[in-house]
């Protein structure tokens, strides 16, 4: 027990150094449970809002009207139900995509007042109301005409409220949906266009026969699988992805400690050895020491993992509220911490670091009393290494010294290269993700996308180009097969959007990596985009086979280059070839690239350029706030790594600073030969940090590049580098000047109370 209160009261003693390591848990622990419960509730709402509200498994786009529904209900086991959709401009700029009401599938959740019941009324989604500072009650101006705001609402199929399907971001101040009566929506538009949407009643048919036969019924223009919608799928996608960073950072967290707590226990047990030895000698067993020494590990990790836990769970609150108003989701589920995560969040912690110290503790003290007591085992042990390290062959003492002061440190070396690299790649991530989704819009929407819109008509038609505009034909393929050196894979439910193109076309710019011209490739050959090739894990020459469900086509397709688009899985063949895999017309069209502003036509589906360049500058807020975030942690961890080693290190020499002090070295001087000997370390680790980071993000990107549909072109700035460096160094200057003020504060009448009796 007395033993026991030693080991407490050196904890109390040491609060800087055992503070900074519970404080590094406490941040591991807060991330874990603070993304766990804010990721279960989200993911928990979800899947309640696509049961209750009957979200739906596909939609299409008919040519005409079905006549025979109830038919293809019964024989296909689904539930079909039509929506008419208009997007029609509100408050100058914004713009309402206004659908009419539905009862089977996709049925409106009501987050207040209620829906339409009139033609003069309409329902306006919760993140449009709040971006633009409208409510229920107020009146909205569409298309001349005053209408009622009767409720806000949020819709199944648009949890990503997307413009269209193509669309990296949202930008719910600009672009959203809304809700009217049938009489309603033909009040502002004689254009409506007709969708069907399908909720399947059992999996035992599938959704390529169901497409097939509704197919025979009319011809559809456009089909979307729920799995390949993502206003629907981008959610499920995101949450995944933030489940491994809810584990990665942790563990990397907890890492770090770990080596904080080994070099902390270590250097307890160096200077306690005489007391261990002597309790040795007097009768202590091995088992009872180490059980008194693992105080240490035991009331870090508690106190911890227990913070942590508790703030934790209160910052998932905000955060969730910040994911569902992203989301565009209602909250559904109860804002909580399943007890299993929370009991793990705090086991698993406290489990590791004792395990971890019980292992360092039994390694330090398995010596005999004799050899404990004895002060020249501890400097014995490496006198080879010493004499290695001398430097004798340099002639300015403050270099010999500060090399031998770097060198004979390795763990606490290694420790400190480990904590610089992992905080610049924190502050690495937010740099490259900043500058590669510049680039990302800069290289797809300036330089190969010269068009400010894109216009899908609702029925084909026919003719070629005209002044500024290219027209283009458009279907969607299965991709059946893909070649390449001798190797074929086999696909199964992949599916691409194929444009087929007219020679040269003037606001299209195909260009491979190189800058070369793709266009001229395009004879009997196939371009396909960036993500398509990380996708299918393509190069030019290989081949690809692709089958045309509707027609019942298929062809095989050399690749003749891969253009540098970083978002779709877009590919490009002759308009006259598309047309024959489709089944269309000699010289028909789908659609057309101009850069005029169309007016009110029969158009399925319009792509606005300006929207997107938009959305991707509203989400630039957002973006700096998570770099700040990211540099504010990469501050923290380094500051209490750094800060930890020079306290070690003033510690360890405290003697040798006060005989410093008596000889005449000023505290300056005995800080550049004792704390900032790391300098160079801190410099090379940061470099280090920086290839590290755009690997493990590139393979990261690359690997997701299937379900979020782009990838970035990863890179880095030389501005951003300094910056992070400067970040670094002020890190690093910022511990040390809190290792100076501990310099300033050794007495000169500390070497004679080390001195050995």
């Amino acid at each position: 027990m007395i033993f026991r209160k030693s080991i407490l009261r050196t904890i109390k003693n040491t609060k800087l150094q055992y503070g900074g390591a519970i404080l590094l848990l406490l941040l591991g622990v807060m991330v874990y449970v603070m993304l766990s419960a804010s990721l279960q509730t989200v993911e928990r709402s979800n899947i309640d809002f696509i049961k209750r509200n009957n979200q739906e498994d596909f939609h299409f786009f008919p040519s005409g009207q079905l006549t025979n529904i109830n038919q293809l209900q019964k024989k296909l086991g689904i539930t079909l139900e039509d929506r008419w959709q208009k997007d029609v401009k509100v408050l100058d700029n914004r713009e309402l995509r206004i659908f009419t009401i539905t009862d089977k599938v996709n049925i409106p959740y009501v987050q207040d007042g209620r829906l339409p019941e009139n033609d003069s009324e309409i329902a306006i989604s919760t993140n449009f109301a709040d971006k633009n500072r409208l409510k229920v009650g107020d009146s909205l101006k569409v298309a001349g005409q005053d209408f009622l705001i009767s409720g806000t609402i949020i819709l199944p199929d648009y949890v990503y409220g997307i413009k269209n399907e193509t669309d990296l971001y949202q930008n719910p101040q600009k672009f959203s949906t809304a809700l009217m009566t049938k009489e309603g929506l033909l009040k502002v538009t004689n254009l409506p266009v007709l969708s069907y949407h399908g909720k399947m009643n059992h999996t035992k048919i599938k959704q390529s026969t169901i497409k097939k036969e509704i197919s025979k019924a009319i011809p559809v223009l456009k089909w979307l699988n729920r799995k390949d919608n993502p206003r629907i799928t981008y959610v499920e996608t995101k949450i995944e992805g933030s489940k491994a960073t809810t584990t990665t950072l942790p563990i990397m967290i907890l890492f770090l400690t770990i080596l904080m707590i080994s070099i902390l226990i270590k250097r307890r047990i160096e200077i306690h050895r005489k007391q261990i030895g002597t309790l040795k000698a007097i009768g202590y067993r091995d088992n009872e020491i180490i059980k008194n020494y693992l105080l240490f590990p035991f009331t870090i990790g508690v106190i911890g993992s227990v913070l942590g836990v508790v703030i934790g769970i209160c910052t998932s609150i905000p955060l969730t509220e910040y994911y569902l108003y992203f989301y565009n989701l209602p909250l559904l589920a109860k804002v909580n911490m399943n007890p299993i995560t929370i009991i793990l969040a705090i086991l698993i912690p406290v489990v590791v670091l004792m395990t971890t110290g019980f292992f360092v503790i039994k390694k330090q003290i398995q010596a005999s009393p004799l050899d404990l007591m004895k002060n020249e085992q501890a400097s014995m042990k490496n006198v080879k290494w010493a004499k290695m390290t001398s430097f004798n062959g340099i002639k300015s003492f403050k270099m010999r010294f500060r090399l031998r002061t770097l060198l004979r440190n390795g763990p606490r070396l290694f420790y400190l290269a480990i904590g610089i690299i992992f905080s610049t790649m924190l502050l690495m991530y937010g740099f490259i993700t900043m500058n590669s989704m510049d680039d990302l819009m800069t290289m797809t929407y300036e330089k190969v996308m010269k068009y400010d819109y894109g216009l899908y008509y609702n029925s084909l038609q026919k003719g070629t180009s005209s002044g500024d505009e290219d027209v283009f034909s458009f279907t969607e393929v299965e991709i059946k097969e893909t070649k390449s050196n001798e190797k074929t894979v086999k696909w199964k439910d992949e599916k691409i959007s194929l444009y087929g193109i007219d020679e040269n076309p003037k606001l299209l710019n195909l260009f491979d990596k190189s800058g070369k011209d793709l266009d001229e490739r395009l004879n009997d050959t196939i371009i396909i985009s960036k993500v398509l090739a990380h996708t299918l894990d393509l190069q030019k020459g290989d081949e690809i086979v692709l089958y045309h469900e509707g027609n019942d086509q298929e062809k095989t397709y050399k690749v003749g280059g891969i253009a540098e688009i970083y978002m779709g899985n877009y590919a490009y063949v002759e308009r006259d070839e598309l047309n024959k895999i489709a089944g269309y017309p000699h010289q028909s069209y789908f659609g057309k690239w101009t850069k005029k502003e169309p007016t009110e036509g029969t158009y399925l589906m319009v792509e606005d350029k300006r929207q997107v360049m938009d959305s991707f500058e509203s989400l630039m807020g957002p973006m700096s706030y998570s770099i700040y975030l990211m540099a504010w942690t990469a501050f923290v961890i380094g500051v209490i790594i750094i800060s930890l080693l020079t306290n070690l290190m003033v510690e360890e020499n405290t003697s040798a600073i006060s005989l410093m002090k008596v000889i005449g070295y000023q505290d300056s001087m005995i800080s550049q030969l004792m704390i900032n000997v790391y300098t160079p370390v801190v410099i090379l680790s940061y470099f280090i940090g920086i290839p590290l980071a755009i690997f493990s993000l590139d393979t990261l990107l690359t690997s997701m590049a299937e379900q979020t549909n782009f990838i970035f072109p990863i890179s880095v700035k030389p501005l951003w580098m300094v910056l992070g460096l400067v970040i670094i160094l002020l890190t690093y200057y910022a511990s040390l000047f809190i290792s100076k003020y501990k310099i300033k504060k050794i007495s000169l009448q500390e070497v004679l109370k080390h001195q050995e009796v």
